[in-house]
């Protein structure tokens, strides 16, 4: 029996050990993955996925000395570019696919089918050369080409110097229908007609010359109509110009190494910062061989938008205010321009001036000459392309960017003054996304559980409120929990169904008429909306306000300041000043058999003691009242009939109070320009009595601003005599006595 088991079970073991290594060999034959060592040409059929397990660079073709390799070069550590490196260094020198990366995945694919392709899932093309080729090999310059074999004879159908990236290596040409990009996308290099050029994005619309460097045509003329230019790194230390057809350099940069017996590579690359550099390779490392901007303060943007750099002392900001370490003082924003149309201009941005500041590059900006500093504001400002004005007021010449603020240089000479426009909302932080999920999450947990305690306590309120209710009767309430029924029966008082919170009373008299009267008694359930609305009454108590008028000069006496007199029963009499300070209470007995609630004391005010001295308002020239009845403020008017007390209930009606509180707005503005026009039509003469006073002050005291000397001589200086004509009949009382 013990030999019948053994002979069972060891077959099941060995059969399970067969089916796992059975498993195990077609899981790994069943996705076979295409790999390919480093081969020195491509042919038609080639295919190869990227390896998962390669942390930077996998080779797949390589030159004939082993200096370069095209391969995948890992982007940001999940996608991928084909790439060709510089073996020693590890330095990518040209990008296939720089804007539109592939994934690092086993989907991933690179194919030569006549034509060098990176394909994806569902066929998706990242880059082809959409060519018609036979074999892709790399050579020792770095150059990747596809060439054609016809009758043994090799032709190039496409190569990788046609289509730099951010770098040109030597011996490499660079015409003007090319473009050098670099890493970042913000800046480009081009060939003009007679110039190279360095551009920057810094608007969707157009781009910015930042540097231009024009040919010296030192040892050759560029000829009109000869040909375009093409510039070229060499081997002996420098970048030079040429025109098609011509050997001879019509410009040339010299390098640090130039004439210099260097046997390393050399190239010129586009950095991110927009400076183009040029490098050397001395066997172990990258030397800087070429800068084409030295100063950092001349780079496009070296302290980003709205900031400024000045020489020794580094970056700061515009405004002074805001912190640079961040990286960026104002979000320049990926708006072209203030032109949009659902935005009002003049509400779309803030103006930020600065004295003392400068243009990096102003020599390639377009300039007005104007003759103030206002008419050179002024045509940025009414321009909705413009983003600033920089106005020198030495020459009058007035510089417009029509590109969002970047870097400015700071300079001594305060007679240079910018204008610049600064987006609405610029330099606000933006709240990390997650953050504020988390955030928002947080708070609808304490939301959902604050409800929760809410709800329970409320049910808990409801059930003991249930269990103590006490039935109530006509006469009155007894003190046990029933109602006191008298000589009822206890049996005719029972409970109705649970749910409802109520007791059934039956009326057992009615049992001789054959049925039960049952009358139910509902108790009265608080909602949750009524408990929160008693809770804020005496919140909202508080907010209110109440504003009185002093009696003697009609002027507002607000809560805490001035004195009321209270009689006995009560009646508050008036209420007096406004102007004094301080906190007690008083009583005024001997005027008024009152008590006298004093909010200040101390000093008594103004009101109150023109009012102890009995003086009638009517007759004080500062009050309401004396001005009202001399005509020099309103006293008849529609407007006031709103500000009149109503000592009468009124119910209270929604739309009737919105309505109302929109009247009061336009109210206080018809109120406001009637006692405008009022004031304007009472002074209307005031002008020209004042005049007329002026001129009789002046002839009666002419003699205190002129000797009278001086007078007699010239008569000119006094006003002339008013001539008044007398009849000549006199009376015979008038007539002088004849002796």
């Amino acid at each position: 029996m013990k030999t019948s088991t053994n002979s069972v079970t060891c077959p099941r073991a060995n059969h399970f050990l067969l089916f796992v290594i059975s498993v195990v060999l077609y899981s790994t034959c069943a996705c076979p993955r295409t790999e390919a060592a480093a081969q020195d040409q491509l042919s038609k059929g080639f295919k190869v996925t990227p390896d998962p397990s390669v942390k930077s660079f996998e080779a797949l073709l390589s030159d004939s000395t082993g200096t370069f390799s095209l391969g995948f070069l890992r982007v940001n550590s999940k996608q991928l570019a084909l790439a060709v490196i510089h073996v020693p260094s590890s330095e990518p020198l040209w990008l296939a696919n720089p804007t539109q990366l592939a994934p690092w995945s086993d989907r991933t694919q690179l194919f030569f089918n006549g034509s060098l392709v990176i394909s994806g899932t569902h066929a998706k093309v990242f880059w082809a050369t959409g060519t018609q080729g036979d074999k892709v090999v790399l050579h020792d310059t770095s150059n990747l080409q596809v060439q054609k074999l016809d009758d043994s004879v090799s032709s190039v159908v496409w190569q990788s110097f046609d289509f730099p990236a951010n770098t040109l290596v030597e011996n490499q040409n660079f015409t003007s229908n090319m473009t050098l990009v670099s890493s970042n996308g913000l800046y480009s290099m081009r060939l003009g007609n007679d110039f190279i050029g360095l551009y920057a994005a810094f608007n969707e619309k157009s781009q910015q010359i930042y540097w231009r460097h024009k040919a010296m045509e030192a040892k050759a003329d560029i000829i009109e109509g000869k040909g375009p230019i093409y510039a070229r790194v060499e081997s002996n230390g420098f970048m030079g110009m040429y025109q098609v057809g011509n050997p001879v350099a019509v410009d040339l940069q010299a390098f640090t190494s130039y004439q210099k017996n260097i046997s390393g590579l050399l190239l010129v690359r586009l950095e991110p910062d927009g400076n183009l550099k040029g490098y050397y390779w001395d066997g172990s490392n990258w030397v800087l061989n070429y800068q084409a901007i030295s100063n950092t303060c001349e780079l496009p943007s070296p302290c980003g938008s709205y900031g400024l750099c000045t020489s020794g002392s580094g970056c700061s900001c515009l405004d002074n205010k805001t912190d640079v370490s961040s990286g960026k003082c104002f979000s320049s924003s990926s708006g072209g321009d203030f032109c949009r149309d659902d935005v009002e201009k003049e509400n779309d941005f803030w103006v930020l001036r600065r004295n003392g500041v400068d243009l990096p590059f102003k020599e390639l900006i377009r300039y007005k000459i104007t003759s103030s500093l206002d008419q050179c504001e002024g045509f940025c400002e009414n321009n909705c392309s413009c983003w600033g004005a920089l106005y020198n007021n030495g020459s009058g010449f007035c510089y417009l960017v029509d590109y969002p603020i970047q870097t400015l240089l700071g300079v001594g000479d305060n007679s240079k003054v910018g204008y610049f426009k600064v987006r609405k909302g610029a330099g606000k932080k933006k709240m990390d996304v997650g953050f504020g999920f988390g955030i928002a999450a947080l708070c609808a947990v304490i939301a959902v559980s604050i409800g929760a305690i809410l709800f329970g306590s409320y049910k808990m309120w409801v059930r003991r409120r249930r269990v103590k209710q006490i039935l109530e009767e006509e006469d009155g309430v007894s003190p046990g929990p029933y109602k006191n029924l008298g000589s009822a029966s206890f049996r005719s008082i029972e409970m109705c169904n649970r749910s409802v919170s109520r007791l059934c009373i039956k009326n057992p008299d009615s049992r001789s008429s054959g049925h039960s009267k049952t009358s139910t008694i509902r108790r009265r359930q608080l909602t949750p909306i009524q408990i929160v609305t008693w809770l804020w009454i005496p919140l909202l108590t508080l907010i209110k306000m109440r504003l009185e008028k002093c009696w003697f000069c009609s002027s507002t006496v607000y809560p805490g300041h001035g004195i009321q007199f209270v009689r006995n029963d009560a009646k508050i009499m008036l209420a007096l000043g406004c102007r004094a300070s301080g906190l007690a209470w008083e009583r005024w007995s001997n005027y008024y058999n009152s008590i006298v609630l004093a909010a200040e004391s101390g000093d008594l005010s103004k009101c109150h003691k023109n009012f102890k001295m009995k003086r009638n308002p009517r007759k004080v020239k500062w009050t309401k009242a004396y001005r009202r009845l001399h005509g020099k403020d309103m006293t008849q008017d529609s407007t006031f009939e709103f500000e009149r007390k109503r000592n009468r209930p009124e119910r209270y009606d929604r739309n009737l109070a919105e309505n109302t509180l929109k009247a009061i707005k336009k109210i206080d503005k018809i109120r406001v320009a009637r006692e405008e026009r009022h004031h304007k039509q009472r002074m209307k003469g005031k002008k020209s009595k004042e005049q007329r006073e002026a001129a009789v002050e002046l002839e009666q005291g002419i003699h205190m601003v002129k000797a009278p000397a001086v007078l007699a001589q010239d008569q000119s200086l006094t006003l002339p005599k008013i001539k008044v004509k007398v009849s000549q009949s006199q009376s015979e009382e008038n007539q002088p006595m004849e002796e």
